[in-house]
């Protein structure tokens, strides 16, 4: 009997080695098990927005298709593919040049205006100049020829300019 305790001793201690054992495995496989379901749901849902991804890429593509054929036909529409400064050119690229265009036109459009100031200004004083003339007394006086003439037509009326402003200046009455 001796020998069948020392038995059941032995093959219960190899029983419990081989529960313990068995029980570790167990709970490793459950691990694996938990960490490659973990993985299983990662890569599910990158799958997932892979899709999504792949779905909006094809429907960004179908898009830009149909916008390409707009932009080319508003192009010949409008002449860019037939006028030889615009063809080969992006859309961009007439777009930058056109801006640029509308830019240098407002700097035409300030100048021209600022010169429409500029001729009101001589304007208005060719206007005072003319009327000065025609206020000023006439003085006739004879030359050795006998020939009349006025004060305007004489060698020493000078025109001074200060300050923008012109103003005549009869030098025989000031030299005499």
């Amino acid at each position: 009997m001796m020998a069948t305790a020392k038995g059941d001793r032995a093959s219960k201690f190899e029983t419990l080695k081989l529960l313990e054992k068995c029980r570790k495995e167990r709970d490793d496989a459950v691990h694996r098990e938990t960490v490659l379901r973990h993985k299983l749901r990662q890569y599910e849902s990158r799958l997932r927005s892979t899709e999504t991804l792949k779905q909006k890429l094809k429907t960004l593509t179908a898009d830009n298709k149909e916008l390409r054929k707009q932009v080319k036909a508003l192009r010949k529409e409008i002449g860019l593919e037939c006028s030889p400064r615009f063809h080969g050119k992006t859309t961009k690229d007439v777009v930058n040049d056109l801006h640029e265009k509308e830019r240098a036109c407002d700097v035409l459009i300030e100048k021209a205006a600022e010169l429409s100031l500029t001729v009101d200004e001589l304007t208005s004083e060719l206007a005072n100049a003319v009327t000065s003339k025609t206020l000023l007394p006439v003085k006739a006086f004879e030359n050795k020829t006998g020939d009349a003439k006025t004060a305007l037509d004489r060698p020493s009326f000078a025109t001074y300019h200060n300050d923008n402003k012109s103003f005549m200046l009869d030098e025989s009455t000031t030299n005499s």
